[in-house]
C-alpha cells in the first residue's frame, strides 16, 4: 500500500495496550546492532509507557484500521523534541515515520 492510504491522527488518550505492543514490536529491529546484553525485552515496560504517555503529545499512523506507527513529542519552550518514534518492522522504510 502507498502512503495515500495512511491516516495520521493525534493520539490524545493512548489506549495503552495497542501502542505499547507496537513500541515493543518495532524496537526489536535494532537488537542486531546492540552489544550483547544491551537489548531489553520488553524495550519499554508498562510503567515506563504510562509515564511516557502522560508527558508527551502522541500521534499515530493507521492503515486499514490498524495502528502501524507512533511518535511522541515533548515540548520544551518553543521546540518540539521527538522522544519516541516507532514504525512496525514490515512498514519501515516506506515514509511512514516522515508522515508522522
Amino acid at each position: 500500500m502507498g502512503l495515500a492510504s495512511i491516516a495520521v491522527f493525534p493520539a490524545l488518550l493512548p489506549t495503552f495496550q495497542v501502542e505499547w505492543d507496537l513500541i515493543n514490536t518495532a524496537a526489536g529491529w535494532y537488537r542486531e546492532f546492540l552489544e550483547a546484553g544491551e537489548f531489553r525485552e520488553p524495550e519499554m515496560t508498562a510503567d515506563e509507557w504510562r509515564e511516557e504517555a502522560r508527558r508527551m503529545t502522541w500521534s499515530g499512523a493507521f492503515d486499514d484500521g490498524g495502528l502501524i506507527a507512533v511518535m511522541g513529542l515533548e515540548y520544551a519552550g518553543d521546540a518540539a523534541l521527538i522522544r519516541q518514534a516507532y514504525v512496525l518492522p514490515g512498514r519501515q522504510r516506506r515514509g511512514v515515520g516522515s508522515l508522522l
